[in-house]
Order: structure tokens, then sequence, then C-alpha cells
């Protein structure tokens, strides 16, 4: 589905976004095994409470993963490096250390 052009530059650019990310997650739904096109209606309520819990437990470990406490000041915001995927090819993700998951991966350590 390609989107409407609306005549405003950004909004073109954002919906050509939009619809890489779309295209994007159809394909890791593929990967892992789900067809959400011949879903009933039930099966995507499901896969969608799934999907946001998933993606809630993401957000809450990023924000445990920044110094977001204003008033304490012993966090700093520290780099791990990120693990080689040619290295872990062999390796299942789920066992793969956070750091290779996602490169922007922090943590918070004492000063």
């Amino acid at each position: 589905m390609v989107a409407q052009s609306r005549g405003d530059p950004f909004i073109d650019a954002m919906a050509d976004k939009l619809e890489e990310i779309f295209k994007m997650q159809e394909t890791l739904n593929k990967r892992i095994g789900v067809e959400t096109a011949g879903m009933t209606e039930e099966e995507k309520v499901k896969w969608t409470l799934n999907y946001l819990r998933a993606m809630q437990q993401e957000m809450a470990e990023l924000t445990d993963s920044v110094p977001w406490k204003w008033w304490a000041k012993y966090q700093k915001l520290t780099s791990k490096t990120p693990v080689s995927r040619s290295s872990t090819s062999s390796t299942s993700s789920s066992r793969l250390p956070k750091s290779s998951v996602c490169p922007l991966k922090t943590s918070i350590r004492p000063t």
C-alpha cells in the first residue's frame, strides 16, 4: 500500500517512514511465524495485547537503563560495547547479551 501524497513534504516523509516500519514489522512477524493477515478477530486482539505488553517491558528496561532520577547524584550513563552479530550467528537471539540485541542499550552504575 503506497501512501497518498498530501502535499506537505514533512507529512509525506513521515508516511513513507511509517510504511517502511510496517513492512519491517511484517517481515519480522513472518520470520517468527506470525501471519497476522489470516488471524481471526480474537487472535488479533490476543496478538495485539501480547505485542503491547512486550513493548511496555522493553520501554521499562530502557527507562531503567538511563539516569532518570533527577534527584540522584550517583547515577551515570555508561554504554555497553555491542557484540558482533557475525561472531554469534549460531546463537539464538534469546541467548545473546542484551547489548548485542540493542547497541544503544546502556546501564547505570554508581560513581
